[in-house]
């Protein structure tokens, strides 16, 4: 918790290093350092990562970093060292698997400090989602699903939430999934969108189509296969001359087979800039058939003017306005979606509306500033639901209960890998 006359000290604990040329998760890490930042914040980042080209980068930005390995004393030992000149006030984790690993530290060496969990996405809606379409299932039939109340990535991401003084969401469909489905304060539920700046382009620089997508990512790698082997032929039946470009980091070699240049489908390696990328192509195709949080991919079209073809699955949480009013169309089958990518790519009328309606969303709704705004509304929001919170019973419950099962847990791990190194197995 901040006192108003201190200089905040924050940390954030990320799964990986944030690569934002690859992933808009790695955006969104760097957008929180910035923002803390800009309150004044001194900010250092601790992985359980390996230290690579990507931690580098932050140390070159001046930005301490600290290897944390999990079920060791990596954080007790940095939080001791840090008390001999005060302590840390607000504590970000990435994802509610980095609370699960490092939250009970806090709770026990520093109570004080601030707890914030950043879900990005909710990872127990997207899990839901990938194995009912691994299933055979069509999207739309379970998009508006959510999982069981048996369901453990439910369980243990709704734990950590509750566990913590506040969450970030970057969509509002999840804040409101969250507090009206499951229940909870909304005092403890920040709606903080990812963010950028406009950079339009206008069409005569423009040519085809683009999809863009780190391969790891399972949502992207099924957009992908669906794109190859339905969408793109449809596509290409109707513009025999279109073309696509594919960028992406970590492509599989899967990917590499879709390679095609001569039925217009070619396969590029990472983009150096995604927003640049995208400007070079009429239309952004995001056939998305599962997921959870909000597109970055549609987002960075967007700051260059590009209107985007997507799925419903897509536009999740980035459908506040009228359809007539958002930044591209919606297709959710083949036939639909080939209608609406042609008509974008060929109509010059739909896409110089869709053009201007992608800016006016950039300047507003997904705006660099707007971004900024809502992460220091939710610090702020944070420390006061530290200072102010009363809790009920069943609220410590949940609390000690979850906090002891992760130490706990942690602490055997710990003595396992000790037993098994004293015997030679490592």
């Amino acid at each position: 918790m901040l006192h108003s006359s201190d200089s905040m000290r924050a940390l954030l604990i990320t799964y990986v290093w944030p690569e934002p040329q690859s992933s808009a998760a790695g955006i969104r890490t760097l957008d929180l350092i910035a923002a803390l930042q800009s309150m004044g914040g001194v900010v250092e980042v601790g992985s359980p990562s390996a230290f690579n080209a990507h931690s580098e980068t932050l140390q070159r930005r001046q930005i301490p970093i600290h290897s944390l390995r999990p079920n060791s004393q990596d954080l007790p030992a940095l939080i001791d060292q840090v008390k001999s000149r005060g302590r840390f006030d607000v504590v970000v984790f990435d994802r509610f698997v980095t609370e699960e690993m490092f939250g009970w530290v806090f709770a026990s060496k520093s109570p004080d400090t601030t707890r914030i969990v950043d879900t990005q996405d909710l990872h127990f809606l997207r899990r839901y989602r990938q194995a009912a379409c691994e299933s055979g299932r069509d999207f739309r039939e379970f998009i508006a699903e959510i999982p069981p109340s048996t369901d453990s990535s439910l369980l243990r991401e709704l734990g950590a939430i509750i566990r913590s003084d506040l969450s970030f969401v970057l969509s509002d469909h999840e804040a409101h999934l969250l507090t009206r489905r499951f229940g909870v304060d909304s005092r403890k539920i920040m709606l903080s969108r990812i963010g950028t700046l406009g950079h339009p382009v206008g069409p005569s620089d423009r040519k085809g189509f683009s999809w863009i997508g780190n391969h790891r990512h399972p949502p992207n790698a099924d957009s992908l296969f669906w794109l190859a082997t339905e969408l793109w032929p449809a596509i290409r039946a109707k513009l025999p001359h279109g073309e696509i470009d594919v960028y992406g980091a970590y492509p599989s070699r899967v990917t590499g087979q879709f390679h095609d240049p001569g039925r217009g489908l070619i396969i590029h390696g990472p983009a150096e800039s995604a927003i640049e990328s995208i400007a070079r192509s009429r239309v952004l195709l995001a056939p998305i058939r599962f997921g959870a949080g909000i597109k970055g991919k549609i987002i960075d079209a967007w700051a260059s003017g590009t209107p985007v073809c997507a799925t419903s699955m897509a536009s999740e949480g980035m459908m506040n306005q009228t359809p007539a009013e958002w930044g591209g169309l919606i297709g959710d089958d083949v036939e639909a979606f080939t209608t609406a990518a042609i008509l974008l790519h060929e109509d010059p009328r739909i896409w110089q509306t869709c053009f201007q309606n992608a800016l006016r969303l950039v300047e507003g709704a997904f705006s660099r500033e707007n971004a900024f705004l809502s992460i220091q509304a939710g610090i702020r929001q944070a420390n006061e639901n530290k200072a102010t919170w009363t809790r009920g019973v069943q609220d410590e419950l949940n609390r000690f209960l979850g906090f002891r099962a992760n130490e706990y847990f942690s602490k055997w791990i710990a003595e396992k890998e000790k037993s098994a190194h004293n015997r030679g197995v490592f």
